[in-house]
């Protein structure tokens, strides 16, 4: 099948990569279109195009960037169009594509060629109203979006999960300096927010690791003391999680209602212990308690956190069930298996 997949930096080890892989592994033919890659804005660039205008044009640069930008949206859609014509593929598939406008979908429906969304973040974060009605398909991983996504108009909505990669997101043998470097009782990787701030209250008095932007700005000195970095490349969290006892995963509120994120399932690739805030979509994904664990409120969270620290066997146990049941079910190609076979 030649498939067009839109997405964003397939260069790196984000998901857009993941899944071009997983498709290339069931034998597709891919071809890749990233929508956010700016022509005129790419990093390096926007200081240049600054003093150009200061120079040549009577307007500030922080009325003109936004124009640019606009320019640029206008633009990314009119190739995609082409790219589509040019390969004629069988099938176009979106990962989020909040950028994609309502007139490109509608011309690429008029080309006869089935349209797929599939989208692992709050699809009303972003004002996209008028394109849900083009997808063929739209899949979420949250299934609370379910029915607003149906108010919203769109044809046909099912829910889709985020995944794993079995090639990248698996548990790896460490070094003596990567151990040292990463080995500790608790380990989270995630941006500060002030709700994270008072479950990790919690968890101060362990070894506690935290790799994210904004921990500087924790109320509580000791978490300041936590943080280990701002940013942990994905090749270096896989170690991080692979030499932790426990992983913690606090959801963002305004990206998951009741859907389980991708760190549920990276983390579990890994091998490792996930200790995650409960969602309603886990326990239909996993058997909680016995794959997973999950806390309710910051009181049970140290609770189950010290349980496991001092119960090794039964921890480690549950990460070993986690990880089986993620490469039997959760893993992209999974997941294209699934979504494509909505187009049979």
């Amino acid at each position: 099948m030649r498939i067009i997949l839109v997405g964003t930096e397939f260069e790196g080890m984000f998901m857009s990569f993941y899944c071009r892989q997983a498709l290339e592994k069931l034998g597709h033919e891919v071809y890749t279109f990233d929508y956010r890659k700016s022509t005129f804005l790419s990093e390096g660039k926007n200081e240049k195009i600054k003093k150009e205008i200061k120079s040549r044009i009577r307007i500030s640069p922080q009325k003109f960037i936004p124009f640019l930008r606009i320019l640029e949206t206008k633009r990314m859609n009119r190739r995609l169009v082409e790219i589509c014509k040019k390969h004629n593929p069988d099938v176009v598939i979106v990962l989020k594509g909040e950028k994609i406008s309502p007139s490109a979908l509608r011309k690429i429906k008029a080309l006869n060629i089935p349209l797929i969304n599939w989208d692992c973040d709050n699809p009303f974060l972003d004002i996209r109203d008028k394109v849900y009605t083009y997808y063929d398909h739209f899949f979420i991983f949250d299934s609370y979006y379910i029915p607003k996504l149906y108010e919203k108009k769109a044809r046909s909505v099912n829910f889709l999960p985020c995944a794993c990669s079995a090639e990248f997101h698996r548990p790896v043998i460490l070094t003596g300096e990567e151990k040292s470097k990463y080995s500790c009782d608790i380990c989270f990787v995630g941006a500060y927010h002030p709700y994270r701030e008072d479950f990790f209250e919690q968890l101060a008095d362990f070894k506690l690791f935290i790799w994210g932007w904004g921990w500087d700005k924790a109320k509580n000195p000791r978490l300041r003391e936590c943080q280990r970095g701002t940013k942990l490349a994905a090749e270096e969290w896989v170690k991080l999680y692979s030499a932790a006892k426990i992983v913690v995963n606090i959801h963002q509120p305004q990206q998951s209602v009741w859907g389980a994120n991708m760190r549920d399932f990276e983390v579990l690739g890994c091998r490792a212990f996930l200790l995650t805030d409960y969602m309603k979509d886990i326990s239909g994904l996993f058997e909680i308690g016995k794959e997973i664990v999950c806390f309710k409120d910051k009181d049970e969270l140290k609770r189950l956190a010290k349980y496991y620290l001092d119960n090794e066997k039964e921890r480690v146990q549950i990460a070993q069930k986690g990880y089986e049941r993620v490469c039997k079910e959760h893993t992209y190609v999974h997941r294209f298996k699934k979504l494509l076979s909505f187009l049979t």
